[in-house]
């Protein structure tokens, strides 16, 4: 699958409010989602309330992670649902290797909801569909294959495909993400501005214009004229339209239960008329017209592809979601963000960590989105920025805001689902069904009266520093099976075992020496456990064998 794969899904645009319309002013509104409305009572929306993620499966199997694994994974980030992005052609019928049911049975026998997200405008790999159903460009756009909203066959065909794929599986919620005309304001610059096939603008003249058996106006002279500008606009707007309203209407009389999400953009510093020119998307009419289940704001690649983008970018998009809450004040609003692809494809760029992304959903909900969703699992896992385990710290704990005990308390007795990082004096940072907050670990203290070693976990296979602490009183911050204590150090945390003797891990082929020198007589012994009886400097470990006691110099 190609690297561009995995940087569209960024480009996804929001329905936005017609050209005439003023958008509300962010900076001159108290943005605030909290204020009080109704969710409709479709049973399955509230399980999706709360935060989400994005996963495309064929990138999920190709790492080797089990069921088991995803749904721990998932549970350390509060997660209540996943959209399994679905972005190679398929038509619905059942594919066992695409969606894999020991999957999708762990997700909900764990209580995760599944959404199918799919593309609304474009496949990731070639297809069988009639060539006549293409969108074309002002210029070639490289690698993906696009189709046209203004071809009713190819909507009709989108329609059916749901049909099929809600006859062979039982999702929560159906999506089309990118259900929009490219994009943003590239009329001006690389030219990847669609649709202006012959099939679209003969539409446009014959039909649209009512100029029955006129030739197709060609593309310059709508631009140029303001008057056919403004109408062509409102084509491709109404397209947009007539797509969502019918994939809706097919999941509804399908299953009235099955939700149904229309998705859209969310660009900083625009407006909603300049997002209705370049992508045919009326944020208002969506709301007012189609009334979708959830109205998803997707991130513009322009602004997450941004490596200074801080996490409460969202406030930006207040003109949006002000604008949807005025046209229809009951409908649930959900915000997306992509927190992999941009450090995915160029590595020299910071990372999203944890404690961005996990940032981004607390602000999301603190600020009243009912729901948020983020691009993707999977390379976040590739990337080694999915959040950490859960910090063998199984005990609830008070959760404050800051790491002091004089800072706002988040929680009382909350148990952490994952750990985010380290702090100073036993305060680690962990996120919780509350958000992030800090705890602090800090267990007491306890006097080491003999040299110790110093493990990076609580195993005796981990890396192991040979009498890494002469005597003194250290503090505790963890404990496991009351052998092994976890200890504050200047950085970073290391654990000690309590009870003689100890022992030390050998990974390769090793020499026993009879003396505690290299020029002495030795045997081989295989990598084993080995139990450690008497030590010499130079890094020299006494171990008991099956005869006799052997010295073995170690690595550090």
């Amino acid at each position: 699958m190609k690297t561009i794969t995995y940087i569209m899904i960024g480009i996804m645009s929001f329905f936005l409010q017609s050209c005439n319309a003023e958008p509300v002013d962010a900076e001159r509104t108290n943005f605030n989602l909290l204020k009080a409305y109704t969710i409709p009572t479709n049973p399955n929306l509230s399980k999706v309330q709360g935060n989400s993620i994005q996963i495309d499966p064929t990138v999920l199997y190709s790492l080797d992670i089990t069921p088991a694994q995803l749904v721990a994974d998932l549970k350390k980030a509060n997660i209540k649902s996943v959209h399994y992005f679905i972005v190679k052609f398929w038509d619905g019928s059942r594919d066992t290797d695409l969606l894999r049911e020991d999957y999708l049975n762990a997700l909900r026998e764990n209580n995760i909801s599944v959404w199918l997200m799919l593309l609304g405008n474009c496949f990731y790999e070639p297809t069988t569909l009639p060539q006549e159903w293409a969108m074309e460009f002002l210029t070639p756009y490289p690698g993906l294959h696009f189709y046209s909203f203004h071809n009713d066959n190819f909507v009709d065909w989108q329609v059916e495909r749901v049909k099929r794929i809600m006859q062979n599986y039982d999702f929560v919620g159906i999506e089309f993400a990118e259900a929009y005309f490219p994009e943003w304001k590239t009329i001006e610059t690389n030219g990847f501005y669609g649709d202006v096939s012959e099939y679209a603008r003969r539409k446009f003249t014959q039909e649209y214009l009512g100029r029955p058996g006129s030739p197709a106006l060609d593309f310059a002279t709508i631009k140029s004229d303001a008057q056919l500008y403004s109408k062509w606009q409102d084509f491709r707007v109404d397209a947009v339209l007539n797509f969502n309203t019918k994939i809706k209407n097919a999941i509804k009389e399908t299953d009235r239960n099955t939700l149904f999400a229309a998705w859209g953009m969310g660009v900083r510093g625009a407006t909603l008329g300049q997002i209705r020119e370049h992508f045919g998307l009326d944020m208002v009419r969506i709301a007012q017209e189609v009334d979708p289940d959830i109205l998803f704001v997707q991130t513009a690649s322009q602004d997450w592809s941004d490596p200074y983008l801080s996490y409460d970018y969202l406030n930006d998009y207040s003109y949006i979601v002000n604008s949807i809450r005025q046209a229809n004040p009951d409908i649930a609003i959900g915000i997306q963000a992509d927190i992999a692809s941009l450090s995915s494809n160029n590595p020299n760029v910071a990372k999203r960590t944890p404690e961005w992304w996990l940032n981004f959903m607390d602000l999301s909900l603190q600020s009243g989105y009912y729901t948020n969703t983020s691009y993707e699992y999977a390379f976040s896992k590739r990337q080694n920025i999915w959040i950490d385990s859960n910090i063998n710290y199984n005990s609830p704990a008070t959760i404050y805001k800051e790491a002091s005990y004089t800072s706002q308390i988040i929680a009382e007795a909350e148990t952490p689902l994952g750990f985010v990082k380290d702090g100073n004096d036993g305060w680690q940072y962990v996120y919780t069904t509350q958000g992030l907050g800090w705890i602090n670990l800090t267990q007491g203290t306890y006097t080491i009266t003999a040299p110790v070693d110093a493990y990076t976990s609580p195993s005796f296979y981990s890396t192991m520093q040979p009498h890494a602490f002469a005597p003194q009183t250290v503090t505790v911050v963890d404990r496991q099976d009351e052998d092994w204590i976890k200890i504050l150090t200047a950085s970073p945390y290391k654990w000690i075992y309590l009870k003689s003797p100890n022992c030390y891990y050998i990974d390769h082929p090793v020499k026993a020496y009879k003396e505690a020198v290299v020029s002495s007589e030795y045997y081989t012994f295989d990598p084993q456990l080995f139990v450690i009886a008497d030590r010499k400097p130079g890094n020299w470990i006494e171990i008991q064998t099956a005869s006799e006691f052997k010295w073995i110099q170690i690595d550090l």
